[in-house]
């Protein structure tokens, strides 16, 4: 062998072993002899080069179809290696289609490895389809309950809405909610407002409100609403369930009006009759104290009607708070009351009542008049034959019986003389304080003059001091006691007087006797030139004050059980006197009981029309003199009697005097209400409406917050809506209630107006110490200004200028005219109201003037014609 055949072929063994893909060797290069040895270093070159790609190819996953020669024993391990990791690779495929069956020998640890593998796979598709399992049984579950959930949410009797929080936007609405909303949508449109309005506050996961809406026709529907918290869908929201409780509040309402005493809320006569009726048929024993309130009557003469529905429910709560759970405490009537104890020991009533008479002694320190109750009391046994009528009327007799023992015992303390020292007197008057009189009134029918007297006749004085508060207030206290002093001692000079009080601040009571010989007619005409006479000459002592003397008579027709229908009777003369507002003395006859009676009547119509809601309203128009367009109206209450109007200075006054006015004023703000919430939901023109407030009203601090929440139920806005109140009103007790009351009402938006400004004691100190917007010139104020001459025109301007420039409005109201308007209209003002554009309408013209003519009422000087 050459050198050069060793080289080539030692650099080409060299070259196979160290490089990849080394090409052919050029056996031609070589020495014949060492070709064939270069051929088979070929054939080693060509398998191993195989073999590497071979390799290569498993290493990547690759099996070739081709496999290497099979002259190649180098690529013998590999076909092997191959065809195991084709198989496991099979294996791995029937794995992944769930065949765990599969098993490898041939591949060592791997093959263990692999085995632990497919078993720990095996275990896992049992789990997995055990979990599986169970999820479907939940889904199947979950798929009822969703079903059963909107089945029953679509099924239910309520509403159910679900809203977002974060949104408002409503998110489900059951079936029974959609049907209901397709038929009032109106409704549909004021619950999902209240309930975006109403969320749940932190912290809480649900809680329960009340709403009150109208349906189209005006009808007011109550609902109430539980609100949850819940996720809805990945959202917060609040799921409403709604039901439609009106019909079942307004049987409650029914059947505790039915039971129960709407002045003092305990249980009324038709509770009491049927818990006596369930006694007496369940043959228990019981006890029954029948009472009723002492001087409730004059308390409601002398101090006003809501002082006596004060005195019943003081009353009422000193029983309350000695008598327990189990006694029934029932108003049977007016100022009668029933108690129902088990039990027959009539003793424990008879304390109990002790005890209620020493509360209300207590109470009396507190008032101007003595607080007391008269009572009778029975025990009912087992066996019992009486009936229900027959148990009151007993327990009545024993009250009686009580009352008169009172009467005497009360008689016996005083000395038959009206002068005794023990006697308390009136510092002022010199007549008995009310308590010593009651006690003068017993000793003079039980036991004094009256039973001796032959000849003479007795009679009762109830007698009124007018403008007396004004006098006071203008002169000083000092001198109204001194006018007092000097009335009283008129009287006793022209009167044989027994006895007399001083009931309260300028009223009298005086019981007198005069010649059976002589008529009460004579006396008064008598009394009326020396009552005239005596204010003469007391004007000296206050000028600027004219106060007058108005007094009843009615004679005592059968002793002391007469005595208390005198009183009323006198009082009554005394009321109509009142009316003609100048000294006069009425003697009560037969005209004045028939008016006593027609105001009975008018008085049971009254409550009926307000059971009933009957009462209505008309409108008046307020023109502005700038554009001559309806700026306003004011509301007026009207009443109506078998068709036949009944105008309101018949009833109004009645009223005012039983308190039943406030009732009425709600009513009618009420009404005001639903009328402008149903113009303003059709879209048709509204304009401020003004309602009139009772000075009743101004004594009760909640009236402010009452009236703001009624109106807010029907979402009013405050501007339209305009209250009006009376100057007297401000020369009254309640002024500085009705100045809290102002403020308030303002605050929360309305406009505030003084009305009949300058009927009485007017004064622009109203204008500087009280916030208010309008101010209504009263027509007697305009008519005055008319008549008189330019000085009257001088200070009627300078007020209206005043008033502008402190931003209030000035309103004439009683215009009729052509020449008041004209006046009216010099003098400054903004806006009339009179008949010369329009008296009270009914709500139907006054909207056609609104929507037809567009508001517009023609002003004498306005030369355009309006739509040109």
């Amino acid at each position: 062998m050459s050198n050069q055949d060793a080289n080539i072929l030692l650099r080409f063994i060299r070259d196979i072993l160290e490089q990849d893909n080394v090409p052919p060797l050029n056996t031609m290069l070589l020495s014949s002899g060492f070709r064939e040895l270069g051929d088979n270093l070929n054939y080693l070159n060509r398998y191993i080069m195989e073999m590497e790609q071979y390799a290569g190819a498993i290493s990547q996953g690759i099996f070739p179809e081709k496999a290497p020669d099979r002259a190649n024993r180098f690529c013998w391990p590999l076909k092997a290696l191959c065809s195991n990791l084709m198989h496991l690779a099979w294996q791995t495929q029937q794995i992944a289609h769930g065949d765990y069956e599969q098993h490898v020998d041939f591949l060592g640890e791997f093959s263990e490895s692999f085995n632990i593998m497919v078993e720990q796979l095996k275990q896992r598709e049992v789990n997995l389809k055990l979990e599986t399992s169970r999820a479907a049984k939940k889904i199947d579950t979950l798929k009822e309950a969703n079903d059963l959930l909107y089945s029953i949410m679509n099924n239910i009797l309520g509403w159910v809405i679900v809203i977002g929080t974060e949104t408002g936007e409503i998110l489900f609405v059951n079936q029974t909610a959609k049907d209901e909303f397709k038929k009032h949508p109106e409704i549909s449109e004021e619950v999902c407002k209240n309930l975006s309005q109403n969320t749940i506050s932190a912290g809480k996961r649900h809680h329960n409100i009340s709403l009150l809406v109208h349906d189209k026709s005006e009808i007011q529907k109550m609902y109430q609403v539980n609100m949850f918290h819940v996720f809805w869908k990945g959202t917060e929201a609040n799921a409403c369930i709604i039901y439609d409780i009106t019909q079942q509040q307004n049987i409650k309402i029914l059947e505790q009006d039915a039971y129960t005493d709407s002045l003092t809320g305990i249980y009324n006569r038709r509770y009491c009759m049927d818990s006596l009726e369930r006694n007496l048929e369940g043959h228990k024993q019981f006890s029954v104290c029948f009472l009723d309130i002492d001087h409730l009557k004059f308390v409601n003469d002398c101090f006003g009607h809501l002082e006596g529905d004060q005195y019943i429910r003081l009353v009422v709560r000193a029983l309350q708070q000695v008598f327990g759970e189990d006694d029934i405490i029932c108003r049977i009537g007016g100022d009668e009351f029933a108690i129902i104890s088990g039990g027959d020991d009539a003793g424990i009533l008879e304390k109990n009542m002790e005890k209620t008479e020493n509360a209300l002694l207590r109470l009396s320190l507190t008032k101007k008049y003595a607080m007391s109750v008269s009572y009778g009391i029975i025990s009912i046994g087992h066996n019992s034959t009486l009936t229900t009528e027959d148990i009151l009327h007993k327990a009545d007799e024993q009250m009686y019986i009580f009352k008169k023992a009172q009467y005497k015992a009360f008689a016996s303390k005083i000395p038959p003389t009206p002068n005794h020292s023990a006697i308390q007197y009136d510092t002022i008057t010199k007549f008995p304080v009310y308590s010593s009189f009651e006690g003068e009134l017993a000793n003079y029918f039980i036991e004094g003059e009256y039973l001796h007297q032959q000849d003479k006749k007795t009679a009762i004085m109830y007698l009124d001091i007018l403008d007396f508060k004004a006098l006071n207030e203008y002169y000083g206290y000092a001198e109204g006691d001194r006018e007092l002093f000097e009335i009283a001692e008129l009287l006793r000079e022209k009167l044989d007087i027994y006895t007399g009080t001083r009931i309260f601040s300028d009223f009298f009571i005086l019981l007198f006797s005069m010649d059976k010989k002589d008529t009460l007619e004579q006396l008064a005409k008598k009394l009326v030139r020396s009552f005239r006479i005596f204010l003469k000459d007391q004007r000296v002592y206050h000028p600027k004050c004219k106060i007058e003397i108005v007094a009843g008579l009615c004679e005592v027709e059968d002793g002391f059980n007469g005595l208390n229908q005198a009183i009323d009777n006198a009082n009554e003369a005394r009321k109509i006197a009142k009316a003609s507002y100048r000294t006069e003395c009425l003697v009560f006859n037969s005209a004045i009981k028939r008016k006593k009676n027609e105001e009975a009547r008018l008085n049971a119509e009254i409550k009926t029309a307000l059971a009933n809601r009957d009462f209505s309203f008309c409108l008046q128009p307020k023109v502005s003199l700038t554009s001559g367009r309806i700026v306003g109206a004011e509301a007026l209450v009207r009443m109506s009697e078998n068709n036949a109007m009944i105008y309101p200075g018949e009833f109004l006054p009645l009223m005012e005097r039983d308190g039943s006015i406030t009732e009425l004023d709600f009513q009618v703000y009420d009404k005001v209400c639903h009328y402008l919430y149903q113009r303003i939901r059709e879209g048709l023109p509204v304009v401020p409406v003004s309602i009139n407030v009772s000075r009743l009203h101004l004594r009760d601090e909640t009236f402010a917050d009452n009236v703001h929440s009624l109106i807010q139920s029907y979402n009013i806005k405050p501007p339209l809506i305009e209250f009006e109140l009376t100057e007297n009103i401000f020369f009254d007790e309640v002024v500085d209630r009705a100045r809290h009351i102002i403020t308030k009402l303002r605050s929360y938006g309305y406009q505030i107006s003084i009305d009949d400004f300058g009927a009485g004691y007017s004064s622009t100190n109203l204008l500087l110490d009280l916030d208010f917007d309008v101010l209504k010139l009263d027509k007697s104020l305009v008519d005055y200004t008319i008549e008189q001459t330019r000085k009257s025109e001088v200070i009627i301007s300078s007020l209206i200028s005043m008033a502008k420039r402190l931003d209030i409005k000035v309103v004439c109201e009683g215009v009729e005219t052509l020449g008041q308007l004209e006046f009216v209209k010099k003098m400054g003002c903004d806006i009339v109201q009179g008949y010369y554009f329009l008296k009270p309408v009914e709500l139907r013209s006054f909207e056609k003037m609104l929507e037809q003519k567009g508001g517009y009422c023609p002003l004498p000087w306005d030369n355009e014609v309006v739509g040109q």
